[in-house]
């Protein structure tokens, strides 16, 4: 199962930065493929989450789940239907001078996609990256 994790240091404490990770209204705000998200509640586990993004040219919609939400330090969402299944777990660890966020990316794609796939997961997980730094800038005050 391809997979890939990052970790990105906040200055800001854990419940702020949960309380943002967590606002779907934000997410347009700092990932860049997110067009819109909705839920059928509020936020807990068991929430489906409908999303909709532009993903390498396409209008892509996902359904998630949440698995795990305990405030503030996890947060963990899986894929629900599709072609690719995916989860994403985030860990959040106060620190001295914040928070550290860790994020772990795994997706379960069929044989027959493994190697179409693979150019896709890298674009991905770039996408990825950029988008937790600018939650970052965004968290920090740093944007300009």
């Amino acid at each position: 199962m391809p997979r890939f994790e990052l970790s990105v240091e906040i200055r800001r404490k854990p419940a702020d930065v949960f309380a943002y990770l967590t606002d779907l209204s934000k997410l347009p705000e700092w990932q860049s493929s997110a067009i819109s998200a909705q839920t059928d509640g509020l936020v807990q586990q068991g929430t489906r989450i409908r999303e909709r993004r532009k993903f390498a040219g396409r209008d892509v919609r996902t359904e998630l789940e949440v698995v795990t939400y305990q405030p503030p330090h996890r947060f963990d969402v899986k894929s629900r239907g599709g072609p690719v299944s995916f989860e994403i777990r985030h860990a959040l660890e106060p620190t001295n001078g914040g928070t550290r966020l860790e994020v772990e990316v795994a997706v379960n794609v069929g044989a027959m996609m493994r190697i179409a796939a693979q150019a896709l997961l890298k674009v991905a997980e770039r996408e990825f990256r950029s988008d937790f730094m600018r939650l970052k800038e965004i968290l920090e005050g740093t944007t300009s």
